[in-house]
């Protein structure tokens, strides 16, 4: 027999990793003339997660991202065809009280990285208002919240991640009700404490050659380059 308590270790799990936080917007640069399409990535924080926000995490995420009906999907590729792929999140933090943050990824070619950063951050600082979207996104979370039960294999994850987020009974049962009142004010003041005007740190990925850098400057304040042996080994991203 295996003398399991002879080799086992004690764990410092569930762990959590405290976030880097900036107190003003900042752009970094990284640098490979071998790219011949563009990342950008986008990192802000908010404020500290709480429970009774469950549901405006989740409405906002499907106001913002939704797939193709989302504000980022519509406004930067659909509607001004600046990128192949488009993301804009508000994730929680996985505990109760630590904060949440906003993560957002734009894939384009390299002249227009410049405006697509530009359209982001705007829909981030000024964020389009369509009421109208309400009675989709309830209908969608409803569906959601239905369907939420977890599988007979992984339940004992799914419990304790919601106890650390301070369940103490199935989310769907606790948000469902609050589901149904939610307007789309709600959304917009979540919107406000969490979003809107937070110094955004933005990382770019690209062949410098195409990307304006000027505009990127003149708007979003000093770029600081990386260079890439720095971070990788033999120089090469992958």
């Amino acid at each position: 027999a295996m003398p399991m308590q002879e080799v086992m270790k004690g764990t410092d799990a569930p762990f959590y990793k405290e976030r880097m936080t900036y107190d003003k917007t900042n752009v970094i640069f990284l640098g490979d003339s071998k790219m011949q399409q563009s990342q950008i990535y986008f990192y802000s924080t908010a404020n500290p997660y709480e429970i009774k926000d469950d549901v405006l995490y989740n409405a906002f995420n499907q106001y913002f991202n939704g797939g193709f009906s989302g504000l980022v999907m519509n406004e930067i590729r659909e509607k001004r065809s600046m990128a192949y792929t488009a993301d804009g999140t508000l994730l929680k933090p996985g505990f109760v009280e630590k904060p949440a943050y906003l993560l957002g990824f734009i894939g384009t070619q390299s002249d227009k990285v410049a405006d697509a950063v530009d359209v982001f951050m705007d829909l981030v600082n000024n964020m389009p208002n369509y009421p109208d979207r309400m009675d989709n996104i309830k209908n969608y979370l409803e569906q959601v919240y239905l369907v939420s039960k977890p599988g007979m294999r992984n339940k004992a994850l799914v419990f304790e991640n919601w106890k650390r987020l301070g369940y103490t009974e199935s989310p769907a049962k606790v948000n469902t009700p609050v589901l149904e009142g939610l307007t789309y004010d709600d959304i917009k003041a979540f919107y406000e404490a969490n979003v809107k005007d937070r110094p955004m740190t933005i990382v770019i990925i690209g062949d410098p050659k195409g990307i304006n850098m000027k505009q990127i400057q003149s708007k979003y304040g000093k770029v600081t380059k990386i260079n890439v042996n720095k971070l990788f080994k033999g120089g090469e991203l992958n």
